[in-house]
């Protein structure tokens, strides 16, 4: 190069260098592109300059021209789709410049590649080429390394800014996630950063082991065994790598959101305005997607804690109510409210394994439990527990062959055994996908307590039972008798008490023997508990004389209770024997010691006046 255009070379430099120091918005490159055209067509004494560039869309070129000789509001130009092909001239990567000469116009081109893309500067010397002839070879390519460096210095610049914006968006993104333990929070605030970083976007979460979808968030459930699942999508889960898809109108970028035990889903971009992603852009959403990993993992193992926490305090919760000496009932009563609130079952029971497949429903179980079809359900789930070590979770029970008569499709059922007890806790629901396994595990828990609690408890009911029955008859003892009636006496309205006596009793001892005397009482005793209700309390009052209380129950309704009892009696007994009856009533809603007495008195001598009247008849109380 000669003096002149080393000047000329040093100058532009300076400038170029000016452009950057004053530039304030490194993101509006179109500012210094038009700056960078006016100086090197006034330096080299071209008519016009060029720059050229791929468009979006990344199929055509778009062009930015500045002619010196236009009026001052027209020197700029700006054209879109611009075909190479029309620029008649084969741009290779070896070569830096070319004149080309066309009819009457002269032109010089410089080019440079960057991966898939070109950018041209043409510099238009029509009616200048004597200009053009001074500069020599080294010129061009001195000219040539400039531009260029300037153009990558300036995408640096950009670039570097860029990063830095996002850098700090993203830290303020990260601080959001990380400050937020709760799921849907964290969903919402991926979706919603990325709409404020790059709002021109669509962004989708698609995660595994999701099994809400939020509707006000852009988040579905994602897995890569659906056979319909997004072939990208499955290889960026799978790889842990960042995939793209293609088509006629849109690219997708696929990040994978991963933490530092796994990948929980797949970060879904959709960019419908151009075919590619920057590489900043790139680098944003792919450390978006790995910092919405590691706040899901956080979110997810708060969540768990807490969720451990609550079933730790709920198995204590109910194990210190379950030791304050319930009855069976109570018991019951408390699991199924327990049992409905927590896990929002239709319908629970504690059911008691007897001998030869034999079972008994506890009172307190929710009333499904006592139709006829929950028998042949209960026997069902007690046979699969046997096959599944003493648990049983069905989420869709009734799409199964032996489920599918039955309303229920969510089933937990765990088995309840300690010394002296046998039995299975059970929970249904009609949706399907009701419980989990975590809820199984939580009753299976819940049931350590549980089976020590119920297992004191009925062997105090039993205990008690056995002190207030007879131990040959198996009725209540006198005793207990007297105590239900004092309590009827303070809460219902009024009462009948049968007194009844086996006629000659002492013949059926001295005919037939002591043993065949006590198999008469047993039989008498049974007619009496087959008779009555079960709210009903049928005692033995003494020796061969027993007894029925009818709470709530007038005299002339326990007439007929009375009249039934020696009408079976006659019929059923074996030997064949007879009953006389003397039956008492009160109704003053009001009770002494000396009214019970009377009563116990009226009722005795009624059956005294049955006895010496012929025997075999009821006698009401005067």
């Amino acid at each position: 190069m000669n003096l002149d255009e080393k000047s000329k070379i040093l100058y532009l430099k300076s400038e170029f260098f000016d452009l950057m120091v004053n530039h304030d918005n490194f993101q509006q490159h179109s500012k210094v592109y038009k700056k960078y055209s006016k100086l090197v067509c006034d330096v080299l004494g071209s008519r016009a300059v060029t720059l050229y560039g791929k468009n979006g869309n990344g199929e055509s070129l778009e062009s930015l021209t500045y002619n010196r000789f236009s009026d001052e509001e027209e020197q700029y130009e700006v054209t879109s789709n611009v075909s190479i092909e029309k620029l008649n001239i084969e741009f290779d990567r070896e070569s830096k410049y070319r004149i080309v000469h066309n009819l009457h116009n002269t032109f010089l081109y410089l080019w440079y590649y960057e991966e898939s893309d070109i950018h041209i500067v043409e510099f238009d010397f029509t009616g200048a080429v004597d200009k053009l002839e001074l500069y020599s070879e080294s010129f061009f390519i001195n000219i040539h390394k400039e531009t260029f460096e300037l153009r990558d210095l300036l995408v640096k610049v950009a670039r570097t800014v860029e990063q830095g914006k996002q850098y700090l968006q993203l830290s303020k993104i990260t601080s959001k996630l990380h400050s937020s333990f709760n799921i849907e929070n964290v969903f919402y605030e991926i979706i919603s950063s990325l709409k404020t970083v790059y709002p021109n976007y669509e962004y989708l979460l698609l995660l595994t082991n999701q099994s809400v979808e939020p509707s006000h968030i852009e988040v579905k459930q994602f897995s890569p065994m659906d056979k319909d699942a997004n072939p990208y999508a499955i290889q960026a889960y799978s790889e842990n790598v960042n995939t793209y898809e293609t088509n006629s109108d849109s690219i997708y970028m696929y990040a994978p959101v991963h933490g530092q035990q796994g990948v929980y889903g797949v970060l879904q971009i959709c960019n419908k305005n151009i075919n590619r992603f920057s590489v900043s852009e790139q680098e944003f959403f792919t450390l978006l997607a790995s910092k919405a990993g590691i706040a899901l993992e956080n979110a997810k193992l708060y969540q768990q804690v807490e969720d451990s926490a609550k079933r730790i305090q709920f198995v204590n919760e109910v194990g210190q109510n379950l030791n304050q000496n319930l009855h069976s009932l109570e018991l019951v009563n408390y699991l199924v409210y327990k049992f409905q609130n927590r896990f929002e079952c239709e319908e629970f029971a504690i059911v008691i394994l007897q001998e030869h497949n034999q079972f008994k429903v506890l009172d307190g179980s929710t009333s499904y439990f006592n139709s006829e079809i929950a028998n042949s359900l209960i026997g069902q789930i007690v046979e699969d527990i046997k096959l599944h070590d003493g648990t049983l979770l069905k989420v869709n029970a009734t799409q199964e062959e032996c489920y599918e008569q039955y309303p229920f499709n969510s089933i937990v059922a765990v088995k309840i055994e300690t010394t002296g007890l046998k039995g299975v806790a059970i929970m249904l629901h009609r949706n399907p996908f009701k419980f989990k396994y975590d809820d199984r595990t939580l009753v299976q828990n819940v049931m350590e307590p549980t089976k020590l609690a119920l297992r004191n408890t009925m062997l105090q009911e039993k205990l008690e039972q056995l002190v207030a029955t007879d131990h040959l008859t198996d009725l209540f003892s006198r005793a207990y008798l007297e105590e239900q009636i004092c309590k009827s006496m303070q809460e219902d309205s009024q009462g009948t008490l049968i007194l009844l006596d086996i006629d000659d009793f002492k013949k059926i001892n001295d005919t037939y023997g002591h043993q065949i005397g006590d198999n008469v009482l047993v039989q008498v005793a049974n007619i009496i508990k087959d008779v009555v209700r079960s709210t009903d309390i049928a005692a033995r009052w003494g020796g061969e004389e027993l007894a029925a209380y009818l709470p709530k129950i007038g005299i002339d309704t326990g007439k007929k209770v009375a009249s039934r009892i020696i009408e079976e009696v006659e019929k059923i007994s074996s030997p064949r024997v007879t009953t006389s009856c003397g039956v008492s009533a009160w109704g003053n809603g009001t009770y002494n010691t000396s009214s019970i007495d009377k009563l116990f008195k009226s009722a005795d001598d009624a059956l005294y006046i049955a006895k010496n009247t012929g025997k075999n008849k009821v006698t009401i109380a005067n």
